[in-house]
């Protein structure tokens, strides 16, 4: 996903980072949440080379109503 341009007199720059889903069910209902990767480059194509290294898992925690 396109994060930032930086428009100068010179041109245009623009920046991406890499976001993932978070998706969880909670009995029958699914929950999801766009986090931020973290992960910023100067194309797509430099950002689709970063997600080919294995990112750290994550934990999602709720507490129940």
């Amino acid at each position: 996903m396109a994060d930032h341009v930086l428009q100068t007199k010179w041109g245009g720059e623009l920046t991406w980072k890499a976001e993932y889903r978070v998706a969880y069910l909670v009995g029958n209902r699914e929950y999801g949440v766009w986090a931020d990767s973290g992960l910023r480059g100067d194309s797509e194509a430099s950002m689709q080379l970063a997600l080919l290294h294995p990112r750290p898992s994550c934990q999602v925690q709720y507490e129940t109503i």
